[in-house]
């Protein structure tokens, strides 16, 4: 479809926690034969695939993208984050996770933000939201902690480089990473909801996003401007 380019292409899980996709009744146009695709099908995910490509290509294609020095730099940290999750406490003890605890009530995690040239890495060991990424972080009416928000600012905000890339799965899995504004366990249910929202049953607990926000910053400021 397009000239000049090729390689080894590499899938990379990014910032999941969310689950934001494409609706299933959203009509995406391959860019290059101008067919739609409203029906959820193989052609449908290729195009939307081919439409990332589209917009990426003239990125690459630019002279001034390319860099003849690729200095790298690595710097990681390991951490605790408070357990609040007795599903995850106990399922060690009885087989089903292949994990231990690094004390009462403390899960022992990693991050780890990688630059290399104008290119910068977010290694997050989980599924975190996207709005602790990329910002947009509410105050959610009828979540458990009546707070602003605390993962601020976004992580893309304190990385480094030009270019940003945040990696998920990275180091660990520690399940779903969500804003402590946002938490919601206990009614009344976020936005009016009849019902309690999913990611928190597979979330360490509330305190999880801000503390690797912390380590982030923290890491992020190890690296000149």
């Amino acid at each position: 479809m397009l000239t000049g380019f090729g390689g080894t292409h590499l899938f990379i899980t990014g910032a999941i926690g969310g689950l934001i996709t494409t609706s299933p009744g959203v009509t995406v146009t391959n860019p290059f034969t101008g067919e739609a695709q409203a029906a959820p099908s193989h052609d449908k995910s290729r195009a939307l695939g081919w439409q990332l490509a589209a917009r990426i290509a003239p990125v690459l294609t630019d002279p001034a993208a390319g860099s003849t020095q690729t200095p790298l730099a690595v710097r990681a940290h390991t951490l605790e984050i408070p357990l609040d999750n007795w599903a995850f406490l106990v399922a060690p003890i009885l087989g089903l996770l292949d994990r231990g605890h690094s004390s009462w009530m403390k899960l022992r995690t990693e991050v780890a933000l990688l630059t290399f040239g104008e290119a910068s890495i977010a290694c997050v060991p989980g599924e975190i939201y996207p709005e602790i990424v990329n910002g947009g972080i509410e105050r959610a009416p009828g979540a458990d902690f009546d707070c602003d928000p605390v993962e601020i600012p976004p992580l893309r905000e304190l990385m480094p480089g030009r270019v940003k890339f945040v990696f998920g799965l990275a180091n660990d899995e520690i399940g779903y990473i969500i804003p402590k504004s946002q938490w919601d366990r206990k009614p009344p249910y976020l936005y009016g909801s009849e019902k309690r929202v999913y990611g928190e049953i597979n979330s360490v607990g509330p305190e999880c996003g801000p503390t690797l926000h912390a380590a982030f910053r923290a890491l992020a400021t190890q690296f000149e401007p």
